[in-house]
């Protein structure tokens, strides 16, 4: 069975991000995949300190000892992973990047234990397009990050305003939907 881990990264369980994000998992179940949901908010994850520790071996482990000490055995074990954050102050949330930045723990010069993984963004604004709200800024970051990683990727993205206003956007919700069952579909 697909293991398809989603990782929200807004501080509201009922914003946009995690509408979009219950829509991907609906679509992976409708699949045939097993969905584990996390809200990176409830967890309490420290920045990275750049020590290297981590670098010497794809099994190395991070030295910090926080909630990522949990969620890297995770990581390790999904098939897909899910990253959905809001646009604030023209980038992704600080719950989002402080992510990013721990996903360093996982490579090494032997190589990522996120290699062959497939990936899904779903980035949500306020803004009338992804340029103007800075979507873009969040969106190549992601890009930039995984892409050597991946098998497959792709992204969602699009604007609501209001918490939950995303489920009134069914352009949207499709492609959320959409992109849960692509991640759980055999490669070609």
């Amino acid at each position: 069975m697909v293991k398809v881990l989603i990782l929200i990264g807004s501080p509201r369980k009922d914003g946009n991000s995690a509408v979009l994000a219950h829509e991907t998992a609906r679509g992976a179940r409708a699949g045939g995949a097993s969905v584990e949901i996390v809200h990176l908010h409830d967890l309490a994850i420290s920045p990275c300190t750049g020590c290297g520790a981590c670098r010497f071996s794809v099994d190395a482990p991070c030295v910090l000892s926080d909630d990522m000490t949990d969620l890297y055995p995770r990581l390790r074990e999904a098939n897909a992973i899910v990253i959905a954050t809001p646009i604030y102050s023209y980038n992704m949330s600080a719950q989002t990047k402080l992510l990013i930045d721990r996903l360093y723990a996982l490579g090494s010069r032997e190589g990522n234990a996120l290699q062959g993984k497939r990936f899904g963004f779903l980035v949500v604004y306020g803004a009338a397009d992804a340029f103007s709200s800075g979507a873009m800024t969040a969106m190549r970051c992601f890009h930039d990050t995984f892409a050597r990683k991946a098998t497959w990727m792709d992204m969602v993205h699009g604007t609501a305003t209001e918490a939950g206003s995303a489920k009134r956007n069914a352009l949207l919700m499709d492609a959320a939907a959409r992109l849960g069952a692509e991640l759980v579909r055999p490669a070609a």
